[in-house]
């Protein structure tokens, strides 16, 4: 399962992002859409573990993600297999 409980980041002193809940069971389809610039690859990177958020939780599987500091903050790849089983 994946939850995010006030997800927020802040870039250049504006918010980007701003996520006050979502639960993914397993088996759960989303699909993210948006514009140019919306924040799409930014909430993947955030989900991930890419990026650090600037406030709030994600849990993968009852597991804290925030706990340790992003090791690819300046990585503009995504990781693959972002799984939820």
């Amino acid at each position: 399962m994946l939850q995010v409980r006030q997800l927020e980041k802040i870039i250049d002193n504006r918010s980007a992002l701003s996520i006050e809940r979502l639960d993914l069971n397993p088996g759960d389809i989303m699909t993210v859409i948006g514009l140019v610039g919306s924040g799409k690859t930014l909430l993947i990177r955030l989900l991930s573990g890419i990026l650090s958020p600037g406030g709030g939780k994600v849990f993968l599987e009852g597991y804290n993600t925030g706990t340790q500091i992003a090791r690819h903050e300046n990585s503009s790849s995504i990781p693959c297999g972002l799984t939820i089983t």
